[in-house]
C-alpha cells in the first residue's frame, strides 16, 4: 500500500531508506522523501505525503500512514530499535538492499498467494517495476482525482500517466449509474410524500372547515 499509494518504482523502494520516512502521530501523516524524477532513482529531490485514510475507528487494510507504520513497526522487531536511518525501508531478510528484481519477485509472490495469476493467457508477466506505480495511478483516477494531482503525486512530467488512466474513470460507471438511479428513485419518492402531504392539508383544511360551520349553526 505504501508504494502504490506513492506511486513508486521498483527501483525507488528498493532504494528508499528509513531516514526517507518520517510520521507525524498527531496528524497521522507519513511523509517520504523521493526522487524528483525517474533520471535520477536514488536522489532525494522531493517530499510527498499522505494522511490516515481510515474511519470511524477502524482500520483500513489500504491505509498507507498505518501501512507504512506496521513496516516500520517490523523493521523494528526484525532487526532492533532504534533503526539505522540508512536502513533499507524495504530489506531483504539480512537487512540489506534488494535488487529491484526483488521487489517485483515479492509482488509476485504476494499476488500468487491471493490465488491470482501473474501470467498472461500467453506467458506474459502481469506485473513489472512499474506495477506498483500504475496502480495507484489507476485507482486514485478510477476514485476521480484530478488528473493533474496524480502527476505532481507521482512526479510526472510529461503526459505518459494518460496511458495509464484513459480508462480508469470507466470503473466507476456502474456505481455512478446506481447512484443516479437511487437519486431518481428518491425524487420519485419525495414527490410521492409532497402529493400525500397536499392531499393531507387539504383533508384537514376541509375538516377545519366543516367544524367550524358546525360550530357556527351551534351559536
Amino acid at each position: 500500500n505504501v508504494t502504490v499509494y506513492f506511486l513508486l518504482r521498483e527501483i525507488e523502494a528498493a532504494a528508499m531508506q528509513v531516514g526517507h520516512v518520517t510520521f507525524d502521530a498527531e496528524s497521522l501523516t507519513v511523509s517520504i522523501r523521493l526522487p524528483a524524477s525517474k533520471v535520477d532513482q536514488t536522489g532525494i529531490g522531493c517530499s510527498r505525503s499522505w494522511r490516515c485514510l481510515c474511519r470511524d475507528g477502524s482500520l483500513r487494510p489500504d491505509c498507507p500512514y498505518h501501512a507504512a507504520a506496521a513496516q516500520r513497526d517490523l523493521l523494528a522487531v526484525l532487526f532492533g530499535a532504534p533503526l539505522d536511518e540508512k536502513m533499507p525501508f524495504f530489506p531483504s531478510r539480512a537487512g540489506v538492499v534488494v535488487q529491484k528484481a526483488s521487489i517485483v519477485k515479492c509482488l509476485e509472490t504476494t499476488i500468487l498467494a491471493m490465488g491470482l495469476p501473474i501470467q498472461n493467457e500467453n506467458g506474459g508477466n502481469l506485473y513489472g517495476g512499474h506495477s506498483f506505480r500504475v496502480a495507484g495511478a489507476r485507482r486514485l483516477a478510477a476514485l476521480g482525482v484530478d488528473v493533474a494531482k496524480i502527476m505532481i503525486l507521482a512526479r510526472w512530467s510529461s503526459e505518459a500517466v494518460f496511458r495509464y488512466v484513459r480508462d480508469a474513470p470507466l470503473d466507476r460507471l456502474p456505481a455512478e449509474v446506481a447512484a443516479l438511479e437511487d437519486q431518481d428513485d428518491l425524487r420519485r419518492t419525495i414527490r410521492i410524500l409532497q402529493d400525500e402531504l397536499k392531499s393531507l392539508q387539504g383533508m384537514v383544511t376541509e375538516a377545519e372547515a366543516k367544524a367550524e360551520d358546525r360550530l357556527q349553526e351551534a351559536v
